[in-house]
């Protein structure tokens, strides 16, 4: 669990099948670098970009949104999904979602059913890596949702707001302390960043991320994902 930072090369997927090659990629994991991963239709740059290396498939997903409606929301009114839910009892529900809403209220759904869509997709080889690392402001800005990273500038712009450190933050108990380097002021709504996660130095950890994603990073080439 946690945050993951990948730089990722594109492969271009060459008369190949898809579904095996996604099965040998679920069964040996571990054991290569070749990944596969669907890009939203909003990854306007990155499809642009990488337009070469795009493939046009069928997935079957969830219709989240679609069940979230018939009860009279959208997917923009949850809070969180209660993970838990699906991984009850020592075993996996698939199908099986519950989510916690803004309002308090609580949806279940189980035995849901999967549609297929239309999508995009790409290969890829993960050509460098990352744990973890980036500060309070990371999470506090919603970047690890955010888009797919494919210009230098921007790379750059991230490690100096996001990588850098803001001070070396010690837990203590269950309240999160400023050491007398730090200058964050600790809320107890965003319970992620570095210090926390790593004891380094903000100086260690700046030098950590340009050695593992920025001197990795090709622009053109490569791209980088938050996950």
């Amino acid at each position: 669990m946690g945050l993951d930072i990948i730089v990722g090369k594109p492969e271009k997927l060459n008369g190949r099948d898809l579904t095996i090659l996604k099965n040998m990629i679920y069964e040996s994991f571990s054991n290569t670098t070749l990944r596969y991963v669907r890009i939203d239709e909003d990854e306007t740059e990155f499809l642009e970009v990488f337009k070469d290396f795009i493939i046009d498939t069928e997935e079957e997903v969830y219709d989240i949104n679609m069940l979230l409606s018939e009860k009279g929301y959208t997917y923009e009114d949850v809070d969180y999904q209660d993970d838990s839910y699906s991984y009850r009892n020592d075993d996996f529900h698939c199908g099986d979602f519950r989510f916690v809403m803004k309002d308090g209220n609580i949806l279940t759904f189980n035995n849901v059913s999967t549609i297929s869509i239309p999508c995009k997709g790409i290969l890829y080889n993960k050509i460098g890596s990352q744990r973890k690392g980036a500060n309070r402001d990371f999470y506090a800005d919603g970047m690890w949702s955010s888009k797919i990273v494919v210009k230098k500038d921007v790379l750059i712009d991230h490690w100096n707001r996001y990588f850098s450190g803001d001070g070396n933050i010690e837990q203590k108990g269950s309240d999160l302390q400023v050491t007398e380097t730090g200058k964050i002021i600790v809320s107890g709504d965003v319970p992620y960043g570095f210090g926390v996660e790593y004891n380094l130095t903000a100086e260690e950890n700046r030098k950590r991320f340009k050695e593992n994603i920025i001197d990795v990073f090709v622009e053109g080439e490569t791209f980088v994902v938050y996950c």
